[in-house]
């Protein structure tokens, strides 16, 4: 069997670490005791102190800005969803005020407010539509249908101030 021999450092290596070597023990031990001690949690309970992994730790704090952002999306949605039921509420009453009015005129302005109320109702049918896709849309999803669907409530309001023009001119 060969007997592998393995050759001294050189002189000026063992200089430098003879050197060096006690000037970088303190700061190894403090780098180490560092390291530990982040990782280091005390319990409330009985004073115990407990060591969990930075991994662990920081994981723990991704996780908690994750739920906080899917919380403040979660509310924009809820009070998106909240003002457009309002809107949505409004524009029937109003609607349903335009067809009593429509009812108590002549024959041609009944024609001409029942062709417009028929638009108004596709629109305001729209409306809600889009609404209820964004309201169940991902997250991923939300902020494209939430324009989607203020447009289409925009249109509807349009769509209702035709048909008001349209009973005012008869």
């Amino acid at each position: 069997m060969p007997n592998h021999r393995v050759a001294p450092p050189p002189p000026i290596a063992r200089a430098r670490a003879r050197a060096l070597g006690p000037a970088l023990v303190p700061r190894a031990v403090l780098a180490l005791l560092c390291l530990c001690l982040s990782a280091c949690q005390k319990s409330d309970e009985d004073g115990l102190v407990t060591v969990q992994s930075p991994v662990k730790i920081n994981q723990d704090a991704l996780d908690d800005k994750v739920q906080n952002a899917k919380g403040k999306l979660t509310e924009r949605q809820r009070a998106f969803d909240e003002q457009s039921r309002r809107q949505l509420e409004a524009l029937d009453q109003r609607i349903e005020t335009l067809k009593a009015r429509a009812a108590s005129g002549t024959e041609q302005a009944k024609q001409k407010a029942n062709d417009a109320l028929a638009q108004l109702e596709r629109e305001r049918e729209e409306a809600r539509a889009a609404l209820e896709r964004a309201k169940s849309a991902s997250a991923q999803q939300w902020e494209a249908l939430k324009s989607g669907a203020a447009q289409a409530l925009t249109r509807a309001e349009h769509a209702y101030n035709q048909a008001l023009e349209k009973l005012k001119t008869d």
